[in-house]
């Protein structure tokens, strides 16, 4: 029944896909089809007596879930060599705070000069600010979780919806997406 609702949704989000008007926002519904896709699941239910004779009253069927979690699942090789954690699983609460204090900091300085974008030394600095607040060992992102790739990576994505999103303080985007 989970798999039927999952394929679903997965279909949900591939017919959104050429409505979508934002390119950032699209890479990443892509990603989230690919990791629907890729993503195993299996019911773990705790052992206990009569357990396949009570969901076989309720019509489930439980014993694939478990000889699955007992015998272990076959990965592809792209999984045995290192965990994929995908960046979405390793954004904590605290890490969504940490996002919005990036994003005050850089409205409380440097956002507010007036052509930001236009004036190389201050989208140097937006860059700057957000690299450092990624590499910071109060505000970054976990170094177990992320290469130094990804960090650079993240940093060049936040500058690129930065840049799109707030030409000018407050933002025109935002406004519009309050307002409608």
């Amino acid at each position: 029944m989970i798999e039927f609702y999952r394929q679903v949704r997965i279909g949900e989000l591939e017919r959104e896909l050429p409505s979508l008007a934002d390119e950032q926002e699209e890479i990443q519904r892509q990603r989230k089809i690919v990791w629907m896709r890729e993503t195993l699941m299996a019911v773990v239910v705790s052992e206990e007596q009569g357990e396949v004779e009570k969901f076989r009253k309720w019509d489930l069927d439980i014993l694939p879930h478990r000889r699955l979690i007992k015998e272990g699942m076959e990965l592809p090789d792209s999984m045995k060599t290192k965990p994929r954690f995908r960046k979405m699983q390793r954004m904590a609460l605290d890490d969504a705070f940490k996002a919005k204090e990036l994003l005050e900091t850089l409205k409380a300085e440097k956002l507010r000069i007036d052509h930001w974008q236009e004036k190389e030394s201050t989208r140097d600095a937006v860059c700057a600010e957000i690299r450092n607040f990624l590499w910071s060992d109060d505000t970054g992102l976990p170094v177990e979780c992320y290469t130094e790739a990804e960090v650079q990576e993240r940093a060049e994505e936040i500058f690129r919806h930065v840049y799109r999103a707030y030409p000018t303080l407050p933002s025109p985007f935002y406004e519009k997406t309050v307002a409608a």
